[in-house]
Parts: C-alpha cells; sequence; structure tokens
C-alpha cells in the first residue's frame, strides 16, 4: 500500500496472533483509505484488490439485517464474492467472503440470493471456467458466515463457457445460456431460475445474418423440485425493438413480485399462523378502498380466508370463494360498518379451525364456517387502492379448551 517494497505476509492463522508485518500493512491500508479525498462517505465501497467487473450480488434480508454479496478479483484466490451485512444500509459489517474458487469452481461470477421460509439463504451464481456452469451455494448459520457448495454442482452445465448446446423435446438442436443466474423463488411446490444470454449472443446472434431470435437480450426458465435436477422450460422473456437494441444481453436478472396495482399486493407475516389464534390489528386506512386480512392461507396462495373494510362501500366484509378446495360457501358476506373521520380500524379475529370471526371497532361483525384443504396457516395483511399504516399488530395461539 505503499511506495516501498510490498511486505511478504504468511498466510492468517486463526489461533495465532497477527504477525508485525500483517498489522503494518492493516494500518497503512486503513490511512490510504481515511486520506483519499474520491472515496465514498456512506455509499459501500469494498476496500481490497480488484473490483472489475464489480457486480453486486446476492442480497437478501434475514435475522434483521441486510446482506450484500460483491464481486472481485481476490489477488490470491481469483474471483470471490465478497459479503458485508448491515441493519440500516448506512453501516457494514464485513463477514468472510461467502463463496470462491474450490470444490470444482476455478472463480465465481455474478448470481443472485434467495432466503427460504425455514431462513437457508441459497446463493446461485456462475461456477467458471468453461465447462462448469450455474450452481448454488447454502449457508443455515445465524449470520451467514458459513457456504456450502451444493454436491450437485453445476447444476446447470455449460458446453463452453457461459453457454450450453442441446436439444429440444422433438430433437432439434437448441442453444441456451448458462451464466450469470438470477436469484431463485419458489411457487407452489418448484423453483425457479433465470440465466442470461450473453455468451449465447456473442456466438451466434450478433453477426447481421444472425436469426432474428438469437438477437438481442434475452432470459431462459428453469425449474426443479428438489434444487439438485433442473429443466429448462423455455425462454422467458424475449427482445423487443422497441425495448432494446440488438447488441443488448440480458445478464444478472432479477425476477422479484410487484403489487397488483401501483398502489396496492400485500405483506405475509411470518411465524405467526397457528391453528387456533387470536388477532388484534389497528390500521389507520388512509387513502386505501380496501384493507384487512387473510388467514388460513395456503402456502401455494389457493386457498385463503379474506377479512377486510370496505371504505367505498362502507361494509365489514369475509370472503370465502376461495376458502376451500371443496367445501363451504364461497361467498363475499358483508356488514354495514362505517369508520368515523380520524378513527382507525381495529380489527379483532378469531381462528378456530373451521371457524373464522372478525370483530370490527367493538360494532360490528361476521362470522364464517370454512373448510381449507390445504392445512394452510399463512396470515398476511392487504390493502387496495393506497396505502395504510399498521399501527399495531399483536397474534396470541390459543389452547383448546372443549373437555373433548
Amino acid at each position: 500500500m505503499t511506495d516501498d517494497k510490498p511486505v511478504e505476509t504468511a498466510p492468517y492463522v486463526a489461533d495465532q496472533p497477527a504477525t508485525p508485518a500483517v498489522i503494518k500493512t492493516a494500518r497503512e491500508l486503513r490511512y490510504r483509505m481515511l486520506a483519499d479525498p474520491h472515496r465514498p462517505g456512506f455509499h459501500f465501497a469494498f476496500p481490497e484488490d480488484d473490483g472489475r467487473p464489480g457486480d453486486p450480488n446476492g442480497a437478501f434480508y434475514a435475522n434483521g439485517r441486510y446482506h450484500l454479496m460483491y464481486l472481485y478479483n481476490h489477488a490470491d484466490l481469483g474471483f470471490v464474492w465478497g459479503h458485508v451485512s448491515s441493519r440500516d444500509l448506512l453501516h457494514w459489517r464485513h463477514h468472510p467472503y461467502a463463496i470462491g474458487p474450490g470444490e470444482g469452481d476455478v472463480g465465481c461470477f455474478s448470481g443472485g440470493a434467495f432466503v427460504d421460509k425455514n431462513g437457508r439463504a441459497i446463493l446461485s451464481y456462475w461456477g467458471l471456467w468453461e465447462e462448469r456452469g450455474i450452481c448454488l451455494a447454502f449457508s443455515e448459520d445465524e449470520h451467514y458466515d458459513k457456504w456450502t457448495k451444493s454436491k450437485a454442482n453445476p447444476i446447470i452445465r455449460s458446453t463452453e463457457s457461459g453457454l450450453t448446446e442441446t436439444v429440444d423435446k422433438q430433437g432439434n438442436p437448441l442453444v441456451i445460456g448458462s451464466s450469470d443466474p438470477s436469484q431463485i423463488w419458489r411457487k407452489g411446490d418448484k423453483y425457479y431460475l433465470l440465466t442470461g444470454n450473453l455468451q449465447v449472443l456473442n456466438k451466434i446472434g450478433r453477426a447481421d445474418d444472425a436469426p432474428p431470435d438469437q438477437q438481442g437480450d434475452r432470459l431462459y426458465l428453469f425449474a426443479s423440485e428438489d434444487l439438485e435436477k433442473w429443466e429448462y422450460l423455455h425462454p422467458f422473456y424475449e427482445s423487443r425493438r422497441e425495448w432494446t437494441d440488438r447488441s443488448e444481453d440480458d445478464m444478472c436478472p432479477s425476477f422479484l413480485p410487484l403489487p397488483s396495482s401501483p398502489d396496492g399486493g400485500e405483506i405475509e407475516l411470518k411465524k405467526i399462523g397457528k391453528e387456533l389464534m387470536e388477532l388484534e390489528i389497528t390500521i389507520d386506512p388512509g387513502a386505501a378502498t380496501q384493507c384487512g386480512v387473510k388467514v388460513c392461507c395456503s402456502d401455494d396462495g389457493r386457498e385463503e380466508t379474506v377479512l377486510f373494510y370496505d371504505s367505498a362501500e362502507e361494509q365489514l366484509k369475509c370472503d370465502t370463494t376461495r376458502s376451500g378446495l371443496d367445501f363451504g360457501r364461497k361467498v363475499v358476506e358483508s356488514a354495514p360498518f362505517t369508520l368515523g373521520e380520524g378513527e382507525l380500524l381495529k380489527l379483532r379475529v378469531f381462528v378456530d379451525r373451521s371457524i373464522v370471526e372478525v370483530f370490527a371497532n367493538d360494532r360490528q361483525a361476521i362470522g364464517r364456517a370454512v373448510y381449507p384443504t390445504l392445512g394452510g396457516r399463512g396470515v398476511k395483511l392487504f390493502a387496495k387502492g393506497g396505502e395504510i399504516k399498521v399501527a399495531s399488530f399483536n397474534a396470541w395461539e390459543l389452547m383448546p379448551s372443549n373437555p373433548y
């Protein structure tokens, strides 16, 4: 870090004190950064080695912290994923680098991150080089400091760097991308993943006479039931000239849920739902036309019972049209209910297996029998037509009191 001859240092050993050379180098690095007049003051900037290409990767939120991975060329190892976390997106704690060369990887290029409902984080990344392909790594410890690469890597194998040549179901030649994957997401009983197309574009899509369906940006969709065996389904997104020109590629994609309308779409409350429970919710409805809570929600979204205030129609409502797949009345039941000016909505909800009741501001109530068949216990807050503010939310698990 100075103009002097570099100080050679021995490999770091955790149970031994740092050598004077290591301390000197660390101090000089700190002084150099503090003296740099152009170094950002509150935007995160990584401190070491060669940042090119510098992709931010693997962003996720878990256990009260935001986690961010970043790609850099480690001077001694090759391309690795650095790892930092923050409670406020301003102050950052450095973790050990997450993934790097080893276990078949010459280096690790860009990808994404996914946290499942049990708190396990999954990194999807491009394993280097040549015939490697798309790989996964997992972490379940509290601070996500320790990562284990999947024994199934590469889950999507390249036939050359970042590109896979195979055949479709009819036996016709098929060329798809196998580089810079998206984060994984889950819907129903399957996991999904997207891959980028830069290497496909470079190989067959840039020539003047290139097939139109290989020009420009494109994404490829894969699915899996177990995170080990992945099946290519079809193009997920295909290029259109009114959006991008034919030279553009799609790398490091993200596919994220958005509200069904600009001012709507819904918050799932983790680890709340129980077979027998009481909920107490206080909401400032603001400009929302509908707001309330969904209970008995199945993981795949097919079953739910919706309890809400409809300000446009001045009614308390209970929607059981999707409460069960087979049994029960599929109706929207309503009762007159109006909030006074400035009055908060106070919902008290009871779930007792097949009985659901909602009480609003101690002056209106609806009760229904529901018959969910998918075992769903999910709880979600929602709003439509505008934003709401949740002043308080309390949940209690109830014990059975009937003697038999």
